[in-house]
């Protein structure tokens, strides 16, 4: 999973001052065990952990035990619905507060919580940090770049 809306996602949220400002850890690809007996362990394409739940010096260099409070998963064309709700069921178990789900085909973000409806967001709309990372704002449009993405003519390149 990933492609530019991964690195663009991450780097937006690190260039909020998440890191600076002491609210916590940026973190790319990192798995976190969410359960034990059986092992389960899930590695959003970013993630956002509270400096009080779990301060930077204590990240381990491994699996991080626990869940982060915002995982955001950038899908793939093949993904499988079925296949992401089993994920988000998993997040929202071992404490996941928010889940963005990117969907770079239909250029939108549904917002999922644990305990309420989902929000969809696309166009002009913005991605907010809510209470898990306050403050942080991303237009939609930011993630995906600009629509017109049509290929160029043939013949106006041969001039």
């Amino acid at each position: 999973m990933g492609g530019p809306a991964r690195f663009v996602t991450a780097e937006q949220l690190s260039s909020y001052p998440v890191e600076r400002d002491g609210l916590g850890t940026v973190l790319v690809e990192t798995g976190y065990v969410l359960r034990t007996r059986p092992d389960t362990v899930r590695g959003p394409d970013v993630s956002f952990i509270n400096r009080a739940r779990l301060p930077p010096e204590r990240i381990p260099d491994r699996f991080i035990p626990g869940a982060p409070d915002l995982a955001i998963e950038i899908l793939p064309p093949d993904a499988r619905w079925s296949e992401i709700e089993e994920t988000l069921a998993d997040y929202f178990a071992a404490g996941v507060r928010v889940v963005w789900v990117v969907e770079p085909q239909e250029r939108r973000v549904l917002v999922r919580y644990p305990d309420r409806a989902p929000r969809i967001l696309s166009g002009n709309d913005c991605i907010e940090g809510e209470d898990v990372v306050p403050g942080f704002r991303l237009a939609v449009t930011a993630l995906f770049g600009p629509t017109d993405l049509a290929p160029s003519d043939p013949a106006e390149e041969r001039g």
